[in-house]
């Protein structure tokens, strides 16, 4: 129809001529497919990466990782059985150690232990612990020095696919190899020392806090019960300590004994060298600290400070001194008491309420020395006086005295024995001397002589203003024969 395309109508010319539309551009491609792309890689990346931080964690390699801090922060040589992990937490059964000669402890094992791995810490290229929990921790202090490290004891071995070596492909160098631990919960702890020697004792189901602080930890302990060969158990209320290698420091401690008693502990334990610590007694019943045959002769309870050393590790008693206050005394069955008892015909002395009981004392190598002591049943009898006991003997030199009314009926016995008159009493000197358990006394013989003197003398003082007294000379034995020497016996 048209046969020029020059004549063609301009409306034909622009539809034939019309630009067609533009393919993307190579960054909008990129937009298009490459972001989710790049998301998925990224998922896929991460997931890996996860895949491969778990198979790490769980591998042996990182089980030596963290028993070789553990080991180095307890100078000891130890392991963990195999980790197990649910999410960030990690669980393993048990981790036992065996003490160095630098560690202050021959063996230790702890059972169930959890922790929560905080994996912002990578960021700090440490493995950070918010916390960590453990059941049971059995600790055994002190050994002998030495060089060689006690084993570990033998841990059950793990299943061998978890003992696999993990893949060579895997290399972690970059992860942390340190550990950033908050704190350290356990719920029960026991600790024994001095096995198997005089001074054995232990420490049962206490449970202890322990949180780092620089290079030192702080250690708050509620409950439990401590055991020392030689004296009763005490409960712990509450303690509170920190330990700074050497040296554990007993900033505060409280412990309960029997129904009202109390000690209060402080002090320092210095693992490589000795202890020294404070000990403040609070109404602490007498009984279990006597010999079994003097419990039924002394009742009472002990306040006053007890300053306790000894070198470590410790294979004998330590050394103790202090001073002491015995207050609701009651003394019975004493040899000594009861022949004054039948001497003064007062049964008072039989069985004897004491309102004051006090000394300072030293102990030393089986040995201990009384010095200051005082006891005294007010308006009766009161006793100033030393004394040492070793080797279950005893010597001691005392100051006795009595009330004027109770030697009324023993003739001489102010005249000849006790001799002097201060504070209400009249005095003499006693020495006793002996086993402990039936200790000998100078007294009696002087009382006995004293009273015979005097019975011979006023005899005698009769018989010559009696007309033919020659005829009685014998009289004077006769009557002590027969009368005296058994009221005296």
């Amino acid at each position: 129809m048209f046969t020029d395309v020059a004549a063609a109508p301009a409306s034909c010319v622009f539809m034939v001529n019309s630009p067609r539309k533009k393919s993307p551009s190579l960054a909008a491609r990129f937009v298009i497919w490459g972001v989710p792309l790049l998301f998925i890689v990224l998922i896929a990346g991460f997931l890996a990466g996860r895949a491969w931080l778990n198979a790490y964690l769980e591998s042996p390699a990182f089980r030596k990782l963290i028993g070789g801090l553990t080991s180095s922060q307890l100078k000891a040589r130890g392991e963990y059985m195999p980790f197990h992990f649910s999410g960030a937490g990690i669980y393993s059964d048990a981790f036992k150690a065996g003490g160095t000669a630098e560690a202050f402890f021959s063996t230790l094992s702890a059972d169930q232990i959890r922790a929560e791995i905080n994996l912002h810490g990578l960021w700090n290229h440490a493995w950070e612990l918010d916390e960590i929990d453990i059941q049971r921790v059995e600790i055994s202090l002190g050994h002998t020095a030495s060089a060689t490290p006690v084993e570990a004891p033998d841990l059950q071995a793990a299943p061998a696919a978890e003992q696999a070596p993990a893949s060579p492909a895997m290399h972690f160098d970059w992860l942390p190899q340190r550990v950033d631990l908050r704190k350290l919960i356990i719920r029960e702890t026991d600790l024994t020392w001095g096995e198997n020697t005089p001074v054995q004792g232990s420490i049962k189901n206490a449970p202890v806090t322990l949180t780092p602080d620089g290079e030192a930890w702080n250690i708050f302990g509620e409950g439990g019960t401590v055991s020392q060969a030689g004296m009763p158990d005490f409960t712990i209320d509450q303690a509170r300590l920190r330990y700074q290698k050497p040296s554990l420091f007993i900033t505060d401690s409280q412990l309960r004994c029997g129904a009202g008693g109390s000690v209060a502990v402080t002090g320092e334990v210095n693992f490589a060298k000795g202890l020294d610590v404070l000990a403040k007694l609070n109404g602490i019943s007498v009984t279990p600290f006597l010999r079994e045959d003097w419990r039924a002769k002394l009742k009472g309870n002990l306040s006053g400070d007890l300053k306790i050393r000894a070198p470590l590790p410790m294979q004998n008693a330590p050394s103790v001194e202090g001073s002491l206050t015995l207050n609701q005394g009651e003394l019975e069955a004493l040899p000594v008491l009861d022949q004054i008892a039948t001497f003064t015909r007062t049964q008072q002395f039989r069985q004897i309420s004491l309102s004051k009981v006090s000394g300072d004392f030293t102990y030393a190598a089986g040995k201990t020395t009384v010095t200051s002591f005082v006891a005294e049943s007010a308006g009766l009898i009161r006793t100033e006086g030393a004394f040492v006991i070793q080797n279950s003997l005893i010597d001691g030199t005392f100051q006795v005295g009595v009330t004027p009314s109770c030697l009324q009926w023993l003739p001489g016995s102010q005249e000849k024995v006790f001799t002097v008159s201060r504070d209400g009493y009249l005095w003499t000197t006693v020495r006793l001397t002996g086993p402990v358990d039936n200790p000998k006394e100078d007294l009696s013989p002087r009382l006995v002589a004293a009273a015979t003197g005097a019975v011979i003398d006023t005899v005698n003082g009769v018989i010559q203003q009696v007309p033919g007294g020659d005829n009685l000379k014998d009289a004077p034995k006769k009557l002590i024969d027969d009368f005296l020497t058994p009221l005296l016996k």
